[in-house]
């Protein structure tokens, strides 16, 4: 298997954009914890920390439809230097309403904001291997590496958030989470050379737009492509 997994690598491009990917979404593992630590430690209360991680978790559920045809109408460029850039502001939102002891609706306004801005980067590294590669003994191999980078994910993203976070400033899990998922979305975003074309659109009579004319490559990756987790 490790030897299937090299020979990944040779496809031309593949090395960077798994590599970004996997910085990028380090951060799925992080959030909801750093937002806990975050938020119990300005309030005082895992009660209100809960509410507000669950509002994280709606936005995300909520925008990663939307986020998933966008990227099949305008490709993965416009999208993920758009997140990157709605990761930024909602989470320095997040981390100042907190710090400052906003009342908990701003809380899970900035949460939820941060949820939508949220990339399923490992949905989008998937489609491009499905773009790149032509076999499907091949495609099973390359989600297989990824189902291996997700797994390795969970285990290193909470303990760097929890180590930053109760060790150095309770603001610091977060913060780190939202730099990594930046870094992720703009390296991964400038590798324009491997993304999926965007996917064709038909009109209906009258120039009416009908809606993307087949599948589009982003969408023929395994189902949890564009789940919220990542």
């Amino acid at each position: 298997m490790a030897g299937a997994y090299r020979d990944l690598f040779l496809v031309p491009g593949s090395r960077a954009f798994f590599v970004s990917g996997v910085l990028g979404r380090i951060s799925m593992a992080m959030f909801g914890i750093g937002i806990i630590l975050l938020v119990s430690a300005m309030t005082g209360s895992y009660g209100i920390a809960g509410v507000v991680a669950a509002a994280y978790t709606i936005g995300s559920a909520t925008a990663t439809p939307i986020a998933g045809r966008l990227t099949d109408r305008h490709g993965q460029h416009p999208v993920l230097f758009a997140m990157a850039a709605g990761t930024a502001v909602s989470a320095a939102a997040l981390i100042v309403c907190a710090q400052t002891r906003m009342p908990t609706w701003a809380l899970c306004v900035a949460a939820a904001a941060l949820g939508a801005a949220s990339p399923s980067l490992g949905g989008l590294v998937r489609a491009r291997w499905t773009y790149l590669l032509d076999s499907p003994s091949r495609r099973q191999v390359a989600y297989s590496l990824e189902s291996v980078a997700d797994e390795t994910i969970f285990v290193i993203g909470p303990m760097l958030v929890a180590v930053v976070a109760t060790g150095l400033h309770p603001a610091g899990g977060l913060a780190i989470a939202a730099v990594l998922t930046i870094s992720g979305c703009l390296a991964l975003g400038a590798q324009r050379a491997t993304q999926p074309a965007p996917a064709p659109r038909r009109r209906r009579a009258g120039g009416r737009d009908g809606g993307i004319v087949g599948t589009a490559p982003a969408a023929s990756a395994p189902p949890s492509c564009f789940s919220p987790s990542g």
